[in-house]
C-alpha cells in the first residue's frame, strides 16, 4: 500500500470518529434515549419520536430545563449519535414537577411585568387627562376659605378702629405696652392690607381719588350725565371717526371714556365715599376740609356742611371750600359738595 493511500484511510478514520457513523440514524427506534450532537457543536437530548428518511424527531420535553417539545433535524446537520439510558417513571415525574415549577415562576415574573406595564400605562393616561371639574371644584373652595379668612380678619380688625395710622401708633409703643389684640395686629398687618385690597376697599379708594368729590364727581355728575345722554338720544345716533366718538353738532358733548367708566362704577364709588367719610370722622370727629382741597373736606360736605367761615388753604373762587366757580361741572354747582342720590331730577 503506498504511502498516499495510507494517509487517505487515516483521514477517513478520523473523520468517521469525528462525527460518528456513517449514517448517524442507522439502527434507531421510537422510544429510544439519545443524544445528537450537531456539526455545530450544539447538543440536544431526547427521546425519538420517529425517524424517516434523511430526517429524525425527538421529544426533549424530559432532557431540557427550558425546552417543552419536539425537534426535528436532517441527517446533514448531525455530526454524531449516542444512544443513552432510558429514563424511569420516577425520572420522568421528578423532571416533569421542576419544569412544571419553573414555568409557574417565569408565569409569575410575566404577569408581575404585564401588571407594571399596565398601571404604568394607566398612570400615564391619568396624569394626561386634566382634570377640570376637579381642578375648578378646588380653585373654588381654595378661593371661598382665603375669602372667608379675609372676612374673619377684617372683621376682627376693622376700620376705622384699625387702620395704617393705628399700625404706625402702635409700633412706636414699647412693645410690652402693646395689647394682645395690637400685637396681633402688627404681626399680622401685611396680611391685613392685602386681605383688604382683596376686598375691594384699596380699590374704592383708588377710584375715589381718581374721581374726587371735590372736582365735581357725585350724584349731580351722574344726572348731569343721564341728561347728556337723554340729549343726545334725540339727536341722533352718535357716530365714530378713528374709534372716536363725534358731537355731530349736538346741544351737548358726547359721554367720554372718563364718565363712563366713573357712571358705571358709582355703586363702588359711593361705597368708597361712606367707607372713607366713616374713617375720618371715627379717627378726627368733625373733619375740617384739609389744605389743598382733598377728599376728606368733601366727603365732610356729604354729611353736613361745615360750620363757620372758610378754613386756612381753601382755594380761591370756593366760597364753601369747594372749587372754583368757573371749574364746576355743568348741571353741578360750584362748591362741588356731593348731594343725596336723585339730587336735582326735574328740573
Amino acid at each position: 500500500m503506498s504511502r498516499s493511500a495510507l494517509f487517505f484511510l487515516l483521514a477517513f478514520a478520523l473523520a468517521a470518529s469525528a462525527w460518528g457513523q456513517a449514517d448517524p440514524f442507522e439502527n434507531l427506534k421510537s422510544g429510544d434515549r439519545i443524544q445528537v450532537l450537531l456539526k455545530n457543536n450544539t447538543m440536544f437530548r431526547g427521546e425519538v419520536h420517529w425517524v424517516q428518511g434523511d430526517r429524525i424527531k425527538i421529544d426533549v420535553t424530559y432532557d431540557s430545563t427550558e425546552l417543552q417539545g419536539f425537534l426535528t433535524f436532517k441527517r446533514s446537520e448531525v455530526g454524531r449519535v449516542i444512544l443513552l439510558q432510558a429514563l424511569s417513571d420516577l425520572e420522568k415525574e421528578n423532571i416533569a414537577s421542576a419544569k412544571q415549577e419553573k414555568l409557574r415562576q417565569f408565569q409569575e415574573e410575566v404577569d408581575a411585568r404585564r401588571a407594571a406595564d399596565q398601571s404604568a400605562a394607566k398612570a400615564a393616561e391619568k396624569k394626561e387627562e386634566f382634570p377640570v371639574e376637579e381642578y375648578q371644584d378646588l380653585k373654588k373652595k381654595g378661593e371661598e376659605k382665603a375669602r372667608l379668612a379675609r372676612a374673619a380678619l377684617l372683621a376682627k380688625f376693622p376700620r376705622p378702629d384699625w387702620s395704617e395710622e393705628k399700625y404706625a401708633a402702635t409700633v412706636g409703643k414699647v412693645a410690652g405696652d402693646r395689647t394682645p389684640e395690637e400685637k396681633e395686629f402688627v404681626d399680622r398687618y401685611a396680611e391685613w392690607l392685602e386681605a383688604g385690597k382683596a376686598d375691594g376697599v384699596e380699590e374704592r379708594r383708588k377710584l375715589l381719588e381718581k374721581y374726587p368729590p371735590e372736582k365735581g364727581w357725585g350724584p349731580e355728575k351722574m344726572e348731569e350725565l343721564r341728561v347728556k345722554e337723554l340729549s343726545n338720544l334725540h339727536t341722533g345716533r352718535p357716530t365714530y371717526v378713528g374709534g372716536e366718538r363725534q358731537n355731530n353738532g349736538r346741544t351737548r358733548p358726547p359721554v367720554t371714556e372718563e364718565e363712563n367708566e366713573f357712571r358705571n362704577r358709582y355703586e363702588e364709588w359711593k361705597l368708597g365715599l361712606k367707607e372713607f367719610i366713616d374713617e375720618q370722622k371715627a379717627e378726627q370727629g368733625e373733619v375740617p376740609v384739609p389744605e389743598g382741597g382733598t377728599p376728606a373736606g368733601a366727603a365732610e360736605g356729604a354729611g353736613g356742611a361745615p360750620t363757620g367761615g372758610a378754613p386756612a388753604g381753601t382755594p380761591e373762587g370756593g366760597p364753601d371750600g369747594g372749587t372754583p366757580a368757573d371749574s364746576a361741572p355743568e348741571g353741578g354747582s360750584a362748591g362741588g359738595e356731593p348731594k343725596p342720590e336723585g339730587y336735582g331730577e326735574g328740573r
